[in-house]
This record gives C-alpha cells, structure tokens and sequence, in this order.
C-alpha cells in the first residue's frame, strides 16, 4: 500500500525502506511522520513535521534484546527495567509523574502482584482476589488489607463485581457466551450488544446508543459519531467527525500519542502508564486510545474484541478461552506492555493454521502432514481444531512468510498483519514477481521470532550472500532473549493448545 484516499478524497501516502518497514507518512494536511529503525528493524524514532517545523517526536532507547528501556514524548523522558524473565519491574519518570518510580512485579504464576502503586492478590485459580494502595509485604487473599477494593467473580470466572473500601461497587453481566452485556460503574453505566461472530454492534449509556460497523479484519470504521480509516499497519490513522479530520500518530505498540488537526496543529496528547491507564490534554480525544483499541469512557475498559482489559489491574474481566495453553487465565502479555500487544483480546493464543506450508530445505508440510525425517520440534501437524481454535485462527493477522522465486525460498519474514504486507510486497517493483506463501500464523511475538529463525537456518539460499534477499540473521546469536523465542517456536510447532 503506497497511498489511500479518505472520505473526502484526500489522499494519505505511505513510505518504506528496503526492508519494507514503514517509514513515511504523508498526511493532507502537511504533515509527514518519519519513522527510523537500527539495523535490526527496531523502531527507535517517530517524529511528526510540517516542512521543517517538528509538532512532536517520540524516542526509544533499546536494550541488545530490543526491550524498550526508555521513552521520550513530549520532552519528558520515561526508563524502564524489566527481570531476567523479560518482565516490567519498574518505570521511573513520564507517565508515573514528577519523575517519581512506580514498581511492577509478577509472581511465580505470572499474576502482576504490584502495578504501578498498587498491590494485588489472586486465588489459585488466578481470579483477582483484592487491590490496594497500601504497603502489603505478602499479598494473601486470606488476609484483605482495611482500604483495599475486592473482587468477585461467578461460576464461570467472569469478575462480577469490584468493590472499594469507599464507594459504590462496578458491576458486570454476561450472555451465555461470556460477552459482557452491561456494566455499572461510579462513571456510568453501558449495556452491549453483538452479532452472531461475536463483536460488538451496539452500546446504550443513557438514552443515547451507538452503533458499531466494522470491517472483515474487525477494525473500527464507524461508531455513529466518527469515521476512521486505517494503515498498511493496521493502525488507525484517520478520525472524521463533526469537527472535522483528525490525524494519528502512534507510539511503539500502536498507542494513539498525538492527534493532528487539519491544518497540521497538535489538536490532542494522550500518555499512558504501560499498562494502558490514559491520560489526555487538548481538545481533539478519540475512543482509539491504548494500543489503538477502543476505550468506553462509561467504565473505563478496553473492548478487545474477544475480552474487556482493565487496565487500571492489568486484568481482562474474563478467563482467555485457550487458558490451558497460555497458562495465564486473566494477564496482559505476560508482564511485558511496552514490547507486546493484544488488540483482539485472545492472550497468549497460538494455532497452527488449518493448512500448513512449510519449505525446510527438501522436506514439505502439506495439508496436516508431517514427515517423520524432521525432527519432532520441527514438525507441525495441523489438524482438525475445535471452535475456538477456528476463531483464533480466523483472528490471527500475524505470522512468518516465505518469497519465494520458482518454487525456491529466496526471502524469510515476519508481520503482524500477513495480508497487509502480502500487498506491500505485491507492490513493491523489486518483490512483485515473488509467490507470497504464509508459513505459519500467530500473533505472538515470541513465536514469530522464533519461527522466522528456524525458517531461515533451513533456507540459507535466502540470504543475500548467497543470492537471497535476507540482509541480516532474524535473532543475533549473542541475543539474551534466543533462547526464549526458540523455546516458543517449539511450543507453536508442538501445538501446544487446549482444544
């Protein structure tokens, strides 16, 4: 995708390097946003400029396993440190305010007992027992602190219900699909509807309901008030409404940080903790708030498609369908927000795809069959999946690919929306002539890493040495986080998933 027109004709045009990363783009009114990436194709820099007059930048420092360990927006520079398990242990500066250090911590189960100024206490079956601001030196869900808000959840593990020591309770209900129906906050109070598929048409706060259209990839065109249009990325890059246009400009994991008017002004600035709780100054607001996705102001969730996410306890409201294979139940992307996303709400979910391709040298996967000359981490069998696998893997936008040039992998890749880079590739004069084959289908990151690997040690005929069109190796052998993405890779390969 080179260009797209808006609503009003008006076209939006996108820019790329040679590893087709997006780095330009060029908005009605003047604006042009320049993304810049390290040789390892790791964003390191967005800024937004009309001609020579920067409107805002956003930087990030990385770590050699490419965790984000600084942020800047808005002059104001946020660090982050993470533990040997690659997950958030604290953020200092930014968005926890006058410089000060906010802590984050997981336990052994991967249930974030600190979050931010909050402690946190979950049961055996990971449902959210209480959450305090005051100091707990060993959170039990026996022992509930005097001022602490509690949780409780039905038969099912939906959260039912969240109760501060002062105040009135939030309350949920579900349909027998586990879809949130209504909600009743001290903010508001929302009842849902949803079609046959599951996502959302309709809320009504008051008397006053909006509706929802979206598109095949369940992306947000109109709520009744707004048009959006969205990116070869998948991002939202365009709000129209009754004030007008308004144009995005989004941080590292799809978060919405500056909204352009028409005339190219900084209209609107959100900033976030890392796990998601906005803040916003300026006149221009949008509902695509954290990571992208759809905020409702009633309660203060996330609609993720398939689950509610709270940021406020770094929890979804109900259990991920596929908890036997992620091991996480209620957690966002296990502890690490600022390098890993869940737009559709389906945590931790891998599927093999129904149909798998696979070139590893001489051996073929093909329509569920495994050669048993490969080794068994090497060898996926897609097979028959229930219901629920089906629909992760219709969710599923991202994956590793292949090039390939009469029937032989000259190319290896990884993306997090396999149809939009299958267009990009398509129009790009130098890879047109190349047959895009999707080799395996997940939007976990690690996965993909580890996949795309595995992909091009079999296919060293892909790397430009050898007349390829691989630059560099996918995962330095030096990386910290190797054996973490190979370990995943396995786990993909092995089908490890409840079905």
């Amino acid at each position: 995708m080179t260009s797209v027109k808006d609503f009003a004709g008006r076209a939006i045009t996108f820019g790329y390097d040679h590893d087709h990363a997006l780095t330009t783009t060029g908005y009605p009114d003047g604006v042009t946003v320049t993304n810049t990436f390290d040789k390892a194709d790791r964003l390191t820099q967005t800024v937004a400029a009309k001609g020579s007059t920067v409107i805002t930048t956003l930087g990030y420092g990385l770590d050699s396993a490419g965790q984000v360990t600084s942020q800047t927006a808005g002059g104001a520079t946020q660090t982050f440190a993470y533990s040997s398990r690659e997950q958030l242990t604290s953020s200092t500066g930014g968005a926890t305010g006058s410089g000060g250090t906010a802590g984050y911590a997981m336990d052994a189960a991967n249930h974030p007992t600190t979050v931010g100024g909050a402690t946190q206490a979950f049961d055996p079956a990971g449902q959210q027992c209480w959450s305090t601001t005051t100091a707990v030196t060993t959170p039990t869900c026996g022992t509930i602190p005097t001022v602490a808000t509690t949780f409780t959840f039905d038969g099912v593990g939906e959260r039912t219900k969240s109760t501060p020591a002062n105040g009135p309770p939030s309350t949920y209900g579900y349909d027998q699909a586990g879809r949130l129906t209504s909600a009743s906050t001290p903010a508001g109070s929302g009842k849902y509807t949803y079609n046959g598929d599951g996502i959302r048409t309709s809320k009504t706060v008051g008397a006053t309901t909006t509706r929802y259209t979206w598109d095949a990839a369940t992306n947000l065109l109109s709520d009744g008030t707004n048009n959006y249009l969205y990116g070869p990325d998948g991002a939202p890059i365009e709000q129209v409404g009754a004030a007008g246009a308004y144009y995005f400009v989004h941080d590292q994991i799809g978060s919405t940080r500056t909204l352009l008017d028409s005339t190219g002004a900084d209209a609107g600035r959100y900033s976030y903790t890392p796990y998601g709780q906005a803040t916003h100054t300026g006149t221009a607001a949008s509902p695509l708030q954290y990571t992208g996705q759809y905020t409702d102001t009633e309660t203060g969730l996330l609609y993720l498609r398939a689950r509610y996410y709270d940021p406020t306890t770094a929890q979804f409201l109900t259990i991920d369908p596929l908890v036997g294979s992620t091991g996480t139940p209620y957690a966002y992307v296990n502890g690490n927000p600022l390098n890993d996303a869940d737009p559709t709400g389906l945590c931790g979910f891998w599927c093999i795809a129904a149909i798998v391709v696979i070139d590893v040298g001489e051996e073929v996967l093909t329509d569920g069959a495994a050669s048993a000359a490969l080794p068994e981490e090497d060898a996926a069998i897609a097979a028959a999946f229930d219901g629920g696998c089906a629909a992760a893997e219709s969710a599923t936008k991202g994956g590793v690919y292949v090039l390939k040039e009469e029937g032989t992998v000259v190319r290896t890749g990884r993306t997090n929306n396999l149809k939009v880079r299958e267009r990009q590739h398509a129009n790009d004069p130098e890879l047109q002539h190349l047959d895009f084959d999707t080799v395996h289908r997940s939007d976990v990151y690690e996965e993909q890493r580890g996949l795309e690997q595995k992909i091009y040690d079999a296919n060293p005929q892909a790397q430009k040495v050898n007349g390829g069109y691989n630059k560099i190796r996918p995962i330095s052998p030096k990386s910290p986080r190797l054996g973490t993405y190979q370990q995943a890779a396995n786990r993909h390969l092995r089908g490890d998933r409840a079905v």
